[in-house]
């Protein structure tokens, strides 16, 4: 299925609420709308610093995979992150 122009987008709300689910059995937390958020910065920071800094790919046979494993791991960071600002 195309989605288009929105194709992006949907497989970056995707991959968020994944990570964003993920992360949120770790810490704890529940809320699709906080998985999504947490997720989606999660993504892109994560995207941002381990794609775009350190040129690193953990070659899980699977983009979307990939993509789903930095995202979770930008998402453990957004939500330690938020953790530290709100003490």
């Amino acid at each position: 299925m195309d989605f288009g122009e929105y194709t992006p987008l949907l497989t970056l709300a995707a991959v968020g609420l994944i990570a964003g689910w993920i992360t949120g059995l770790l810490f704890g937390q529940r809320g699709l709308i906080r998985y999504l958020l947490v997720g989606t910065l999660g993504a892109l920071l994560g995207g941002y610093v381990i794609h775009g800094l350190f040129q690193f790919s953990f070659g899980l046979g699977s983009a979307f995979l990939d993509q789903v494993a930095v995202a979770t791991i930008g998402a453990i960071v957004v939500m330690l992150l938020a953790r530290a600002i709100a003490r």
